[in-house]
């Protein structure tokens, strides 16, 4: 607990109260009101939050991912798969004729020929 007297409903953004005190809104999730919610909302799918007291999500990086809600990590991209780009909510298997063998790439490399 921040020990922050929720009196008057002015807990500032990042919070949330109980009626009581000011709360920092968990991993996972944010507050951008500053007129102390009852609850934080969750971070939307290809975002995360991951300390408390937010009050925006950060976008997943490229060669991760998130698909849920409310996730204080994105996932790493698959071997076998990348994501070039940011906030997004899945990975892509890498292309006929390219390959990767390392988790969180955004690329994949062609195969040598022959």
């Amino acid at each position: 607990s921040s020990g922050i007297n929720a009196e008057y409903g002015a807990c500032g953004a990042g919070n949330y109260t109980d009626g009581v005190a000011c709360e920092g809104c968990p991993m996972g999730s944010f507050s951008d009101s500053d007129s102390a919610p009852a609850s934080c909302d969750l971070c939307p799918i290809g975002q995360f939050a991951n300390s408390t007291g937010l009050t925006s999500c950060y976008p997943c990086e490229p060669g991760t991912y998130g698909n849920e809600t409310g996730m204080p990590a994105c996932r790493m991209c698959g071997k076998g798969s990348y994501n070039n780009q940011t906030a997004a909510t899945g990975c892509q298997q890498c292309p006929v004729g390219t390959y990767q063998v390392e988790l969180g790439q955004n690329f994949c490399f062609a195969c040598p020929r022959g």
